[in-house]
C-alpha cells in the first residue's frame, strides 16, 4: 500500500500570478490532476485519517503540491 501522500509527489511547477501557460503544460497538469483525483478516490479512507486539511491537499485547495492545484487555470487554457 502506498502512503497517503504518494500522489502528492509530483514535479509540476507552480503557476506564476498573471502568467499564461502553454497547452502542453496544461495537458501535463491535467494528467497530474487526474492522478491526484484518482488516488484520492482510491485511498479516501486512509487520506481522511489525516483530517480535512489532508483531503483538501489532494483537492488542491490547501498547499501547492496537488496535481489539482490551479486546475481552473488549466481548464481555461484547454478550453480556448
Amino acid at each position: 500500500i502506498l502512503p497517503a501522500n504518494a500522489a502528492m509527489e509530483n514535479t509540476q511547477s507552480i503557476f506564476k500570478a498573471g502568467a499564461s501557460i502553454s497547452d502542453e503544460v496544461a495537458e501535463q497538469r491535467l494528467q497530474e490532476g487526474r492522478k491526484s483525483a484518482q488516488y484520492l478516490l482510491d485511498h479516501y479512507d486512509e487520506i481522511c485519517e489525516g483530517g480535512g486539511d489532508n483531503v483538501r491537499r489532494y483537492l488542491g485547495t490547501v498547499g501547492t503540491t496537488s496535481g489539482l492545484y490551479g486546475i481552473s487555470k488549466v481548464m481555461k487554457t484547454l478550453s480556448t
